[in-house]
């Protein structure tokens, strides 16, 4: 088992959070930028609600730091959704570098644990580190992943 040390000690400099009102009415509810009351935020279905919610917290994060988005080097960032699509959906929204990671529920980890090699190593000075994730949108992907694997295995059976 290995330890990574960080000898020039990458840090957390501004954080962006926004929620849906049960994880606002949490312990967690008074660290939020913005609770939700409409899970859909003005948008027509969940994944673009998931989009728009990543690119918010990304710029809250940003501007939280004091820093402007021509100072950040790169945005790390994934989600629970096929091809990472509300992370690479949400970049779009940024005039800077893009790497998306997927780890599933280990996404954040994986964000900033990269984010913090990078920067410990002087590749970076400034990056992003981002995760999404929608109820609605994550629990109809896999029911639908779920439904799709059933199906094959029955058609590979000679049904």
């Amino acid at each position: 088992m290995n330890t990574i040390f960080f000898d020039k000690k990458p840090r957390i400099i501004g954080t962006g959070t926004i929620v849906g009102p049960k994880e606002s009415a949490g312990v967690v509810g008074k660290y939020v930028d913005k609770t939700l009351t409409d899970d859909m935020f003005g948008e027509s279905t969940y994944e673009k609600a998931e989009c728009k919610m990543l690119s918010y917290a990304i710029t809250k994060a940003i501007e939280n730091s004091g820093m402007t988005e021509k100072e950040i080097d790169l945005l790390i960032s994934g989600d629970l959704l096929n091809q990472i699509i509300s992370a690479s959906f949400a970049a779009r929204d940024f005039d800077f570098p893009f790497l998306g990671v997927y780890g599933a529920c280990s996404t954040m980890a994986e964000s900033m644990a990269v984010a913090a090699s990078f920067v410990n190593a002087g590749y970076y000075k400034n990056i992003v580190a981002a995760t999404g994730s929608h109820f609605s949108s994550a629990e109809r992907q896999y029911r639908i992943l779920w439904n799709l694997v059933t199906l094959v295995r029955h058609k590979h059976s000679g049904r």
